[in-house]
């Protein structure tokens, strides 16, 4: 007689992930139905929505959060997350830095643009290229 197959469940460990909260399926109208958290290394955390937690975080789509909480998970499910707190996080400093920094750049780069068309537009208005 041949064994019934099972699918083996996976030993549940507490876990803190930090991601972006992304949508990882969706119903027959197309909207999203199921969340996950995806990480930078980009493995994905499906949250587990059966608590008020875990019912909380999908407010936070496409926003990047710090959740810890409870990782399960079995053959259907991958990496099942239960959520027990959450934080939702902004960029640091630095990053806003590096932001900031590439606007200065490109608004530097743009008025080099506008200062060249000017004096370009000025070298057609008199006729004459300067030497």
């Amino acid at each position: 007689m041949k064994k019934p197959t099972t699918t083996p469940q996976r030993q549940a460990r507490f876990v803190s992930v930090t991601g972006i909260v992304v949508p990882a399926g969706w119903d027959a109208d197309g909207n999203p139905n199921v969340f996950a958290i995806a990480t930078h290394d980009e493995k994905e955390f499906i949250i587990d929505r059966r608590n008020k937690a875990g019912k909380e975080l999908p407010k936070f789509l496409r926003q990047k959060v710090k959740v810890t909480g409870i990782l399960t998970g079995t053959g259907n499910i991958r990496n099942r997350l239960s959520v027990k707190s959450y934080v939702k996080l902004t960029d640091s400093p630095e990053d806003t830095h590096k932001s900031g920094a590439v606007d200065r750049v490109l608004a530097l780069s743009v008025g080099a643009v506008v200062m060249t068309g000017a004096a370009f537009f000025q070298i057609l208005g008199s006729g004459s290229l300067p030497m």
